[in-house]
């Protein structure tokens, strides 16, 4: 009984740091995002700091990161 608490309690904790490492990646992208838009000169409209924020998908935030290095403007790189 103590080795299946011990195990449950084990795989809880690699659950939860599963969890903060893809939260810490997507917060990442997420400000990474931003970060080259403000780099490159573009104004970062509210609207698109929202929808960069809202997003958790991380092939999105990928995707959306290629894009704030070409877009010319920040309404054309979350063009989905």
């Amino acid at each position: 009984m103590v080795t299946s608490q011990h195990f449950d309690r084990d795989s809880l904790f690699e659950q939860a740091r599963a969890e903060g490492r893809k939260q810490g990646l997507i917060q990442g992208r997420q400000e990474m995002i931003v970060s080259i838009l403000e780099w490159r000169g573009i104004p970062v409209i509210y609207g698109v700091r929202e929808r960069v924020k809202a997003c958790s998908n991380l092939e999105l935030l990928e995707l959306w990161a290629k894009r704030a290095l070409l877009a010319p403007n920040p309404e054309l790189f979350t063009v989905e």
